[in-house]
């Protein structure tokens, strides 16, 4: 029988064949034929690990995948959480067996195991300063602050092994140590909690009610590590391992690139004029009914906006997989397009260069949406007729969706919705705007959409004003413009969401920076807020935090008294609440 050349190989210079199973450094002739074999090392898990005080993780199996279960050592015994030991000591505690005699495998391996065996490779701590900054809803952020309080310096998040962790949650009737064991495999989350075994993640697109506590904590915890130190303030990152949200200070420099990128956007201006609409409308209009929107959207400057820097080749935002799609959105409906961006390549700016086309028309909305500008000013002129801005939305994204080929989910529907909306304010604030010429000679700063709608309690309850007193002059001067300086820190705020899709820290504006909006023209040399000194009751409530706000509408209450259906003597009786009820 002839033997086959498989599993042989042939030197290259005296063509001598030998088994690849056997395979030499070097030829008989001397030529050189490969590396030498190095047994493959690896990473065998610790079969116990100490998590904190009197809690071990055990490993369940001497072989095979790491299956670990938790047990917990006390001055009056140990107990084993897996589910096997579980039972059998449930049937030795109705037997004459002491519960402080009874054990199993997993906590024999715990008491022969030594202490210096038994520590983790990797802790991690929540710190409660990354709380507010973490991105996730106000709910989660609040449960991540009672973890942190009932933990207190105890590890939330403790390596087992190279893809398996111990993580802190709320303590359940199934989890009474509130320690469980989750696994993050191939980009896929596991949590081993009888409570979440069935909420796994994969991916970017997972949704988020499958997301349990677990995960947040997970999460939060390997983004903000506090087993290492923090990078020195002066080191720059390398162009590969950059973020958006990374820091590049050098020689002082504090400004993050999302700071510079904000600014880039920040600075322009859309011209409010009719004429200017006008002719833009047109614009947009031929290029609907010709079809001749482009199928893909670039930066057209060439160096950037923010230091003249150089830039790098056009690339799709960072963060966002080739599965995202982009939406142009005209009256048409919606579009599918290639959105892309640039980033500088200086050290001291790395800010993202987006496609802002305002000369096309368009508005450009975190890379997501191109909103055609007729669009904005249709939602704009709803408004001015006092329409909420929220029914108009909703309304005009159900037609353009009804126009379109595109298939959204509920899900995706109200996140274009909120896109849009955020959109449009940004649109109103990068508007440019004669301060002498909108307020009304009739009547004054008050648009016609908040007159007779809004009133004190309405005004307090606004969350982004805080009532703190500090250090603040009492009748608040506002000689160094500080009322365009709030202003101005509003527009920031919302341009921010038209750059990335959620604001770093949220708006806070103390009560007596904000101040009546008076034109530059009627404004004297010095300009003095009294609007903090007002005798408030409502506003005395906010500050002290304690009382909750009167619930009803004084607006109705008036309209009643002034009809003169209603009499104010009869206000405490059932009559009078009744009055009042049926007018509401």
């Amino acid at each position: 029988m002839e033997v086959t050349k498989r599993g042989t190989g042939r030197c290259r210079n005296c063509c001598k064949t030998y088994y690849n199973r056997y395979k030499p450094e070097c030829c008989e002739c001397g030529e050189y034929l490969g590396g030498r074999y190095i047994k493959k090392t690896t990473n065998i898990p610790a079969p116990v690990v100490k998590i904190t005080e009197g809690i071990f993780s055990v490993k369940t199996t001497r072989t095979g995948p790491n299956y670990r279960n938790l047990v917990q050592v006390t001055n009056h015994g140990a107990i084993c959480l897996h589910h096997n030991c579980k039972n059998k000591r449930n049937v030795a505690s109705t037997s004459d067996i002491a519960m402080t005699d009874f054990t199993c495998s997993h906590i024999k391996l715990v008491k022969e195991a030594e202490e210096g065996q038994t520590k983790a490779s990797l802790e991690h701590v929540i710190r409660e300063s990354a709380i507010d900054s973490f991105p996730c809803g106000d709910n989660i952020k609040r449960e991540i602050k009672s973890i942190a309080e009932s933990l207190g310096q105890n590890p939330a998040v403790v390596h087992v092994s190279s893809d398996a962790f111990v993580v802190y949650g709320p303590p359940t009737a199934s989890n009474t140590l509130g320690y469980c064991h989750a696994v993050m495999r191939r980009k896929r989350f596991s949590c081993q909690n009888k409570d979440c075994r069935t909420m796994k993640l994969k991916g970017k697109k997972s949704k988020a009610s499958m997301k349990c506590i677990h995960y947040y904590v997970y999460k939060m915890c390997s983004s903000t590590s506090e087993t290492a130190p923090p990078p020195a303030p002066t080191a720059a990152p390398s162009p590969s391992d950059r973020s958006n949200d990374d820091t590049s200070s050098e020689d002082g420099d504090d400004v993050s690139p999302r700071e510079h990128a904000i600014n880039i956007i920040f600075q322009q201006q859309i011209p409010y004029c009719e004429t200017y609409y006008k002719d833009l409308f047109h614009k947009i209009d031929s290029c609907s009914m010709a079809n001749l929107w482009p199928n893909e959207y670039y930066p057209t400057t060439s160096h950037c906006q923010n230091c003249s820097g150089p830039l790098s080749p056009y690339q799709k935002r960072r963060g966002k997989q080739d599965t995202d799609m982009s939406y142009l959105v005209t009256w048409h409906g919606f579009k599918p397009v290639s959105i892309y961006v640039r980033y500088c390549l200086n050290v001291k700016c790395h800010a993202m260069n987006m496609a802002m086309p305002f000369d096309k028309g368009l508005l450009n909305i975190t890379d997501k949406l191109m909103v055609t500008m007729d669009i904005m000013v249709h939602i704009r002129n709803s408004v001015r007729n006092g329409l909420p801005i929220g029914p108009v939305i909703n309304s005009l994204m159900q037609t353009l969706i009804m126009k379109s080929n595109c298939q959204f989910t509920t899900e995706e529907e109200n996140y274009l919705e909120k896109m849009m909306y955020n959109g449009y304010l940004a649109f109103e604030c990068l508007s440019d705007r004669d301060d002498d010429t909108v307020i009304c000679g009739i009547c004054g700063t008050i648009p016609q959409v908040l007159n007779g709608d809004g009133n004190e309690k309405n005004c307090c309850r606004t969350m982004e004003i805080n009532y703190d007193d500090g250090d603040n002059d009492e009748l608040g001067d506002l000689d160094d413009n500080i009322m365009d300086k709030t202003l101005s820190k509003v527009k920031k705020y919302l341009v921010e969401r038209i750059v990335y899709t959620r604001n770093l820290l949220p708006l806070s504006l103390n009560y007596k920076s904000i101040g009546p909006i008076i034109a530059p023209a009627l404004r004297g040399p010095k300009v003095y807020n009294t609007e903090n000194m007002k005798k408030s009751y409502v506003k005395r409530m906010r500050q002290n935090e304690t009382d909750s706000l009167p619930e009803g509408d004084a607006n109705c209450l008036s309209r009643l008294i002034m009809d003169g259906t209603f009499d104010p003597q009869t206000l405490n009786t059932q009559i009078g609440r009744a009055s009042c009820r049926e007018r509401v």
